[in-house]
C-alpha cells in the first residue's frame, strides 16, 4: 500500500470517530494540509479536500450548524475521502474526473436569501 493511500485510510478511520461538528472540519482541514506536504503525489486531492472542508466552515461563519445539514455534509465529505482512498487504482482520466468533481463540490447547499 502506498504511503499516501495509508495516510488517507488513517484520516478516514479518524473521521469515523468524530462528531462532524465545526471543530471536526477544522481538524480535517489541518490534517489534509499536513498530508499535502507529506505526500506530494496526492497534493491535488488533499488540497481540494482541505478547501472543501474550509469552505463549509466559512459558510457558517461561527453561526449555528443545523444537525441535518452537518450530518449530510459529513456524509458527503466521508464519501469523498473514501473515493480518494480508491483513486490510486483508477486511470488517469478517472482521476482527473474525480479531481474536477471535487474541485466543483460543495458539502452543503446553503439557503439563499429570497428577495421579497
Amino acid at each position: 500500500m502506498m504511503e499516501a493511500e495509508r495516510a488517507m485510510k488513517d484520516i478516514l478511520a479518524w473521521m469515523g470517530k468524530q462528531s462532524g461538528g465545526a471543530h471536526t472540519y477544522l481538524e480535517f482541514q489541518k490534517r489534509m494540509q499536513m498530508a499535502r506536504v507529506e505526500h506530494q503525489g496526492s497534493a491535488a486531492t488533499t488540497r481540494l479536500l482541505a478547501d472543501l472542508a474550509g469552505r463549509f466552515v466559512d459558510a457558517y461563519d461561527g453561526g449555528p450548524l443545523p444537525a441535518g445539514v452537518a450530518s449530510d455534509a459529513y456524509g458527503r465529505l466521508t464519501n469523498y475521502v473514501e473515493r480518494a482512498v480508491a483513486i490510486e487504482g483508477l486511470s488517469v482520466e478517472a482521476k482527473l474526473e474525480f479531481l474536477n468533481e471535487l474541485g466543483s463540490a460543495e458539502l452543503a447547499v446553503l439557503e439563499q436569501a429570497v428577495p421579497s
